[in-house]
């Protein structure tokens, strides 16, 4: 079997600790709306107060501060919910459609909002799902949660631009559960540079030994 030169093989190293972040979509899930907050620039909220009560369009086209997006649903519409005083939701009109929030303007990084699941009459229901999938340029993160409460948050940064959020309800009991959120956040850039992570200080080794190796090569006749 051919030797490998400690050189050659600090590269091939780097070169397998940096292939699967290069080949996966980078996304961030946030649980929490204050880390959600301090990871995105100029964030506004679409709380949809202003929409009325009843069967909606199939596609709502809003603005949120300096950001733009769309909400559709399946062809049978949109739904909105009374949540409460001066507060509504946003559902879709059946319950099998998904909610797919999309058409963000250009500087839209992150979004966010609570989604949960409702029954028939508006209602959040305990012990139920709900799934979101966040896709960007490079690719698609899903995850699945306790839909039960109407303060779920959920956020999704990406370093090239969310794309899109769809969204759905699961009752692991048959129920009939609708997709429905509140509160839509959307950001820009990050305003900060990330910290170093431990892919950087791997790099950081790396380099190290390949100078140490280089150093104590000279000028044997060893190739690399």
């Amino acid at each position: 079997m051919p030797r490998v030169s400690p050189l050659r093989y600090a590269f091939l190293s780097l070169a397998l600790a940096l292939a699967p972040r290069i080949a996966l979509a980078q996304i961030s899930v946030f649980t929490s709306a204050t880390a959600f907050y301090a990871a995105v620039s100029n964030p506004s909220v679409d709380s949809f107060d202003d929409v009325a009560t009843g069967l909606l369009p199939a596609t709502l086209f809003r603005t949120s501060g300096p950001h733009t997006f769309t909400v559709s649903s399946g062809a049978n519409g949109m739904f909105g919910l009374p949540g409460g005083p001066g507060d509504e939701w946003l559902s879709a009109n059946y319950f099998l459609d998904w909610i797919v929030i999309g058409g963000f303007s250009a500087d839209v990084q992150g979004v966010g909002g609570n989604f949960f699941s409702t029954d028939v009459f508006g209602t959040p229901l305990v012990n139920q799902l709900v799934e979101v999938i966040a896709s960007d340029a490079l690719g698609s993160t899903s995850i699945t949660f306790d839909g039960s409460s109407a303060n779920s948050f959920r956020g999704f940064v990406s370093t090239s631009g969310i794309q899109s959020l769809r969204m759905r309800s699961i009752s692991p009991n048959a129920l009939r559960t609708w997709p429905t959120l509140n509160d839509v956040v959307l950001g820009g850039a990050p305003s900060v540079a990330p910290e170093p992570n431990s892919l950087g200080f791997l790099a950081l080794g790396l380099l190290g030994l390949v100078l140490t190796v280089r150093a104590r090569i000279g000028r044997s006749s060893v190739r690399l």
